[in-house]
């Protein structure tokens, strides 16, 4: 297989690449905000349980509520805007299988034997 022949499958992927780097950059908040979970179990364990700190029991719960929230929505962003790339979203199955048969289709005629 040739090089052009990737480019010619390149070719279909070209209308997903917004979506695709939109989701990329969901992903990005999505490892963020998990990791800023573990950077606050210090300020909980420091703060709440051996200073034993009011303010902080206020504002540290809601603020990993807050994370957890932001973190779902994003999630959830991702999911779906990778599902709508897949060609699930949004569609019933038979239209997914007849626009996945025409895709193979169009990509099988289009591909000399033996390439």
């Amino acid at each position: 297989m040739g090089v052009s022949l990737y480019r010619r499958m390149l070719e279909y992927t070209r209308p997903y690449v917004p979506r695709l780097l939109l989701a990329m950059v969901v992903m990005v908040g999505v490892s963020a905000l998990s990791g800023s979970t573990a950077f606050l179990v210090k300020p909980i364990l420091d703060d709440i349980f051996i200073r034993k700190d009011a303010a902080q029991l206020t504002y540290i719960p809601l603020l990993v509520l807050a994370i957890y929230l932001v973190r779902g929505v994003l999630e959830f962003t991702q999911s779906y805007l990778m599902a709508g790339v897949s060609g699930w979203c949004g569609t019933s199955a038979s239209t997914c299988t007849a626009t996945c048969s025409r895709c193979r289709s169009r990509f099988t005629l289009d591909t000399p034997p033996g390439s």
